[in-house]
Formats: structure tokens, C-alpha cells, sequence
């Protein structure tokens, strides 16, 4: 059965025929790719090649997609092994902050800093999350993808991703946790040193 059409699907198989036609799933999926890139790197430099990458990747390899498949988990997939071959290759990681405009939210400035530290705050507590975990966390709530959809992008079993989906939302809100209320015990974890957890 041929993809519906107007789908991702229809729009590889167009690709397949008119290169041109490729510039469809780049408008459609460049601003996800860059946000899930700049999410799991912290790195606005680093997420731009990354995104590059990801779509070079995937022109190159359109002939390689099976079209009754979904296209979204398929191309999270790629973007998602150049992340952390990436994030193993690094040594250091950034944080990328987007700065608020003070006047744009309820409450003016003050308001504005509250919003920016709690974004902040978050935004470092994804990132100082082990890979495994960080990935799991954007991908489901960030990227919205179902169960089954991160099960394909990262070849795991679904009771895998359960089981790293709810450690992960564990870790995550003891680390927000720490940060609002401090560390008195040392029990934060320095960056990039994971945890052990059972």
C-alpha cells in the first residue's frame, strides 16, 4: 500500500525520484533535529553540525528506508547514534541557554528570571544525566515519540526502555531536587560522573 499522501513517507518516496523533493523533510524536521541535538549536547555549535549531519546521513541513505514504516523514529535514530558518538568523542560539556525577553512573560523581569532560572535548571539536569538516560528522557518527552517508536530508534526492548524511562525520571528529580536545595551530604554526582544505580 502506497504512503498517504502528504505523509513523511510519501515525501521519501518523492525524494527517491526528485532530489529535490528532499527539502520537504528538511523543512519539516530541521527545527526537532537541532532542538533534540541542542538538548543532548548542550552545545548550539555542536548542534548545528549535528543536524547537518543527520540530514546528509539520511539523503544518503533514503534507499534504505522502508516506507511502511514511520519515518520519525527512523531519522531520531541516526540523530541519535551521531549524538553520542559525539558526546563519547567529547570532553567537556556546555550549556546552551536561550536568554528570555524580560518583557514577554507575566510579571516582567522578575518573572522572566525565575522562568530562565528554572529552564536553566532543568536544562542541567538533562544534561548531566548519563547518556543512556538523557536519552530516553528527550525522546519521550521532549520529542514525543510512543514507547514502540523509541524502542526502533534505539534497538532496545520496550521493557528496556520502561524500566530506563523510569530510573531516569528518578535521577531527574533528585538532581532538580539538589539544585534547588542544595547538596549538605555531597551527593551530587560531579559532571560526567554517572551514578550507580541498581
Amino acid at each position: 500500500m502506497p504512503p498517504q499522501e502528504g505523509s513523511d513517507e510519501f515525501w521519501v518516496e518523492e525524494a527517491r525520484r526528485r532530489p529535490e523533493a528532499f527539502a520537504e523533510l528538511v523543512r519539516r524536521y530541521q527545527d526537532r533535529i537541532f532542538s533534540y541535538a541542542l538538548r543532548m549536547t548542550g552545545s548550539r555549535e555542536d548542534a548545528q553540525d549535528l543536524a547537518q549531519e543527520t540530514f546528509i546521513r539520511v539523503y544518503a541513505h533514503l534507499d534504505r528506508f522502508r516506507t511502511e514504516e514511520r519515518f520519525s523514529p527512523w531519522i531520531y535514530r541516526i540523530a541519535t547514534n551521531l549524538c553520542l558518538s559525539h558526546l563519547k568523542r567529547r570532553t567537556r560539556t556546555a550549556v546552551a541557554t536561550a536568554e528570555p525577553d524580560p518583557d514577554a512573560l507575566p510579571g516582567g523581569p522578575e518573572a522572566a528570571l525565575e522562568e530562565q532560572e528554572a529552564r536553566h535548571l532543568l536544562q542541567q539536569a538533562i544534561l548531566d544525566l548519563p547518556e543512556h538516560y538523557r536519552t530516553v528522557i528527550l525522546l519521550r518527552h521532549v520529542e514525543e515519540l510512543s514507547y514502540e517508536e523509541i524502542t526502533r530508534v534505539l534497538g532496545l526492548p520496550l521493557g528496556t526502555v520502561k524500566t530506563r524511562l523510569f530510573r531516569a525520571r528518578e535521577l531527574l528529580q533528585a538532581r532538580l531536587q539538589t539544585y534547588r536545595y542544595g547538596d549538605p551530604y555531597g551527593l551530587r554526582p560531579r559532571p560526567g560522573v554517572a551514578p550507580s544505580l541498581p
